[in-house]
């Protein structure tokens, strides 16, 4: 997760199944507050997605 996002923090992770994919799915704010969402296939590691928010998430106050 956090290698998608470097000098991120993980906030959320949970292990999803869809089909015969299994990945992990969570949440990680970069330093700026930015919220991504990210997906890791648990098989191999590949980052399956790392889409971040427009706007920082208002938790950290950014």
């Amino acid at each position: 997760m956090l290698a998608a996002v470097p000098g991120g923090r993980v906030t959320a992770i949970e292990l999803d199944e869809d089909g015969d994919r299994v990945a992990w799915q969570g949440d990680v704010l970069d330093a700026d507050g930015v919220r991504h969402d990210v997906r890791i296939d648990a098989v191999n590691g590949s980052v399956l997605l790392d889409r971040a928010d427009a706007t920082p998430s208002p938790a950290t106050g950014s």
